[in-house]
């Protein structure tokens, strides 16, 4: 009898269309979290494997918001002046109503990025040379 409801070769196919997040692993697996999160604890390897693809996500982030900033995209921009500037002065003082006290409640934002578009800077981003450096070891043998 099988340990988990899915085959090895099945998580080792499903890992990188999940981008390193484990909700989205299960439903490619078809089985619950706490399967897989079982499955992958159980392994140094495969805890790797899953920080790696995180970390490709991450680059793919990257790289989408570096070409928004080389086309001078002001929200792109800001967001990292506000972010990874911070020691450099880009700060804000909160004057919003939540920092005095008064009950906010926050506008939805939605960021939307068509899945051809998405797919697209995915694609770019795989066929980069620096993609290479966050194969797992297995990948690069």
């Amino acid at each position: 009898m099988q340990k988990y409801p899915f085959r090895k070769s099945d998580y080792d196919e499903a890992l990188p269309k999940s981008l390193g997040n484990i909700e989205s692993l299960a439903m490619l697996l078809n089985c619950n979290v706490a399967a897989v999160k079982k499955y992958i604890e159980e392994s140094e390897s495969r805890k790797t494997a899953l920080k790696n693809e995180r970390q490709k996500f991450i680059y793919y982030a990257e790289c989408a918001l570096f070409e928004k900033i080389e086309k001078g995209e002001s929200t792109s921009i800001i967001y990292v002046l506000k972010t990874l500037g911070k020691n450099s002065g880009w700060t804000e003082k909160d004057s919003s109503p939540a920092s005095s006290g008064e009950v906010f409640v926050p506008d939805k934002t939605v960021v939307e990025t068509s899945d051809t578009e998405m797919k697209l800077l995915m694609e770019q981003a795989l066929s980069s040379p620096d993609i290479d450096e966050f194969k797992t070891t297995e990948e690069n043998e």
